[in-house]
Formats: structure tokens, sequence, C-alpha cells
């Protein structure tokens, strides 16, 4: 049975607030069910969708809990993808079995790039967040 999440309920006297999950609320990301989904088919490690929700986790609370779910790929064995397209912002990630998270940001309007590598086990790399921030604001976040 899927793990249920519970949720703020709407309400029409709240002024068009709206639903949050009860889960997201309190700090903890949406989970990337996609993960959970190709670990449990064999397609990659149990290990290495742990380690891609590490990541998630991270970016997520880095942009302070405003990133958008990634567009999410895997490989059969691995790497995991992680992919952001917002108009002129393009974020991805390339998450592998063994060796470091491979960052990479393009401005597709200025032709700007970052790229970083992220040690397994090491904090998000130097001037993350600003990228991460890009992507939430073209998000509406």
């Amino acid at each position: 049975m899927p793990e249920v999440i519970p949720t703020l309920e709407a309400n029409p006297s709240l002024n068009g607030l709206h639903a949050v999950p009860f889960a997201e609320f309190l700090g903890v990301p949406p989970r990337l069910e996609f993960l959970d989904r190709v670990a449990a088919e064999g397609v990659i490690p149990h290990d290495l969708a742990a380690l891609a929700h590490d990541v998630w986790q991270a970016a997520w609370q880095e942009s302070g809990n405003r990133l958008s779910r990634p567009a999410t790929t895997a490989g059969e064995g691995g790497p995991v993808g992680f992919n952001w397209d917002r108009g002129e912002h393009h974020l991805e990630a390339e998450i592998p079995r063994d060796g470091p998270v491979e960052w990479f940001y393009l401005n597709r309007t200025t032709d700007e790039t970052w790229e970083a590598d992220q040690p397994a086990g090491a904090p998000l790399p130097a001037n993350s967040s600003k990228y991460f921030e890009r992507i939430a604001v073209a998000s509406g976040s």
C-alpha cells in the first residue's frame, strides 16, 4: 500500500491559499517516487536511489524548500539524472553510484554556465544556492 501523506485541506475562507502536503509543511521534500520504482524494478541499485534522494533533499533544503521536483532519469545500473528546464534556465545533476555528483547550469539567454563536482558525502558545491534560486523563481516558487 502506498504511503499516505496528510494534506492540509484547501478552505475557501482562507482567501485563495492552496493545500500544502503536510510533509512539505514540516520541511520534508516531496518524495521522488520514480526513484523508488526503478530501484524496486532492479533498474538501479537501492543505494543509488537513496543517494539520489539525499542529493534531492539537500538541494531542496538549500533552495529554502522552493526548488521544484526535477525531471528524473535513470540508466540501467545508473547514473541518475536530475533536470530542471525553466525558460532560459537549465540545471542538471548527474548522480553516479560511485564518484562525484556532477552539477551543470546554463542560462540560454546569456550563455552563462556553471559546473561543479560534489564528492560523495560532501556538502553541496559553493554557489549552488544561486542556481537553485534561479530555477525556483523561474518555476514561480
